[in-house]
């Protein structure tokens, strides 16, 4: 097989040149709306994008598992080895909602976003329509274009008003789907100086995927650097890479400083989860701006 031409304008990263054959799926007429997958078993066909090494024939397994010679493949047993997944976050929220009795951005609103004063919403449940009006999308860089990923010009509120607890909670993308301002993630980096710093993982716990460099230490959805090698302290917060839009929200205990920033317009086709050159400069100018003062 070859891949030809060129990416369609404004195609999702993940999917450069990347095709497949659905071996096993559900029915169609199964799926949620806004399902982005349905549950089955795929055979991936990958191109080379030029840069990376990317493996061909993996074996895809979204909302499935697979069992082979009799047992449930799991390559590592639960507990003896940490990979990031952003399913952590939706079962999190799913147990959230069971707890509380309230859809996900509602508790969030109650207990994080409105004790800060943060105005925003996940995927913009209970964002006025003031608000909404004024989004600003994430894009991804095209030769010399900008193509819109979400929220963009022509972009609906996703949000149904028929919302069920737990059942829906992927309308509400707890994984990455928090829309606020700049001055909100500063507000929330702000209040990291409260957080538990306590790693849930680190290596000397195990072995695990530190994803070049991105995870020294992992805590309660709070990555931990000791020693970080791109800045000169120790540094807790949380990093974000989606969509074309790249991010950050950081607490600096020793010198009491709290920082975000949030980078838009990557390159199409660029989802790697290594700091980038724009993020470590970064890093350094606050750096410096923090030793000066």
């Amino acid at each position: 097989y070859r891949f030809v031409g060129d990416q369609c304008p404004g195609g999702p990263g993940w999917a450069t040149r990347n095709s497949g054959m659905m071996l096993h799926g559900e029915d169609p007429a199964g799926m949620a709306k806004d399902q982005d997958f349905p549950a089955s078993i795929e055979v991936q066909i990958l191109g080379g994008n030029g840069k990376d090494n990317r493996t061909t024939m993996n074996l895809c397994t979204p909302g499935t598992n697979v069992v082979m010679n009799g047992k449930l493949f799991l390559p590592h047993k639960p507990g003896t080895y940490f990979s990031y997944s952003n399913l952590g976050y939706i079962l999190l929220a799913a147990a959230a909602e069971v707890l509380g009795g309230q859809p996900f951005d509602a508790l969030t609103r109650t207990h994080v976003l409105d004790p800060l004063t943060i105005t925003g919403g996940f995927n913009w449940a209970g964002v006025s329509a003031q608000d909404w009006q004024g989004r600003l999308g994430t894009y991804r860089r095209d030769g010399t274009d900008l193509m819109a990923q979400i929220d963009g010009p022509t972009a609906a509120r996703p949000l149904r008003p028929d919302y069920h607890l737990v059942r829906d909670i992927g309308q509400l993308s707890p994984q990455g789907g928090l829309r606020i301002s700049l001055a909100g993630m500063l507000q929330l980096a702000r209040s990291l100086a409260q957080a538990d710093p306590t790693p849930l993982w680190s290596p000397d716990m195990g072995a695990g995927d530190t994803l070049g460099g991105v995870f020294e230490s992992y805590g309660a959805g709070l990555q931990i650097f000791g020693t970080p090698r791109f800045y000169p302290r120790p540094l807790i917060g949380h990093f974000a890479n989606a969509y074309g839009f790249s991010g950050g929200v950081w607490w600096d205990k020793a010198r009491n400083a709290a920082f975000c920033y949030a980078l838009n317009g990557l390159p199409m086709g660029d989802d790697s989860d290594a700091f980038r050159a724009e993020e470590l400069a970064i890093f350094q100018r606050i750096a410096s701006e923090i030793a000066a003062t």
